[in-house]
This record gives structure tokens, C-alpha cells and sequence, in this order.
């Protein structure tokens, strides 16, 4: 008898215009503190000023990371595209008790926040530090992400 698993990865991916609509979907959809929390005026000129710094990424994931851990007590770990793969950035966190995800596009351009639907259907963008289960899930999702970028590479050349 074969057994063939069916797998689907469990976190998606909001996809927004821009940083602050990224951190704004995550505040939104964060179940664990402050919900339908939004940007102060001075926190939008803070992550406007970030976003500008795409042409240096190393710098503008720094700030990006300092300023939500600051700002928002959350851990951001941030997906980029760096060597011709996909990976998570997970060093140089803050230990909050709380944690969400970040994808970039190749061109250091905002994605969107990677988010579950729980079991009564609600969408989450902020999980527990201590969930091993979501970041288990994000790993295969970066996996999956590579090897999707492979095919399409393969088959362009």
C-alpha cells in the first residue's frame, strides 16, 4: 500500500502595495494584542523612511526589524530573496513573546505578511514565539517557494 501525502502549506501571503499596508494587514489581523491596531503618523514617516532603503536591504531589514520590535513588541522575521534563493531571516530578534512574517520580493519590494486561517476561521498574521507548528510551517513555505522558483527558472531557460 502507497500513501501519498497531499501537503498544503499552511501560511499564504497577503499581498500589499507597500510596507505600510503590509504592517498594517499584520497589525490588523494580529489576534494576540491590540487587534485593528493601526499606524501613528509618525510611525508611517518611520517605515516610509525604511521602505526607501530597498537599495540597501541588509540596512533597511535592520531598521525594519528594530522599529517593529519597538514599536509593536512583535519579533518580525522577514523572508528575502538573496543568491538566487528564497530564506528566512531570523537572526538579530528581540525576543518578544510574539512573532510574524514578512516576504520580500526579489527586488527588495514589500510582498506581504504571511498569514493561517485558524480552526474557527479567523485569519492570523501574529503567532506565539514558543509555536514551533508555524515556524515548521514557514520553512516548508520558503521550501516550497525555491523549488517553485527553480521550475519557473528551468523552464524560462
Amino acid at each position: 500500500m502507497i500513501f501519498i501525502l497531499f501537503r498544503t502549506i499552511a501560511p499564504d501571503v497577503f499581498k500589499c502595495k507597500n510596507l505600510l499596508d503590509a504592517i498594517g494587514c499584520i497589525l490588523y489581523y494580529n489576534t494576540y494584542q491590540r487587534n485593528n491596531e493601526t499606524l501613528t503618523e509618525y510611525q508611517e514617516q518611520i517605515f516610509e523612511i525604511i521602505e526607501q532603503l530597498r537599495e540597501r536591504p541588509q540596512t533597511m531589514f535592520m531598521y525594519l526589524r528594530k522599529n517593529f520590535a519597538k514599536h509593536f513588541d512583535i519579533d518580525l522575521y522577514i523572508i528575502t530573496f538573496d543568491n538566487g534563493n528564497f530564506s528566512l531571516s531570523d537572526k538579530d530578534n528581540y525576543d518578544k513573546k510574539n512573532m510574524a512574517f514578512l516576504s520580500f520580493n526579489e527586488d527588495n519590494t514589500v510582498c506581504g505578511p504571511l498569514y493561517t486561517i485558524s480552526d474557527n476561521g479567523t485569519k492570523e498574521t501574529v503567532f506565539a514565539s514558543e509555536n514551533a507548528d508555524i515556524r515548521l510551517d514557514v520553512y516548508l513555505y520558503v521550501t516550497e517557494l525555491n523549488h517553485s522558483s527553480k521550475i519557473f527558472f528551468e523552464y524560462l531557460y
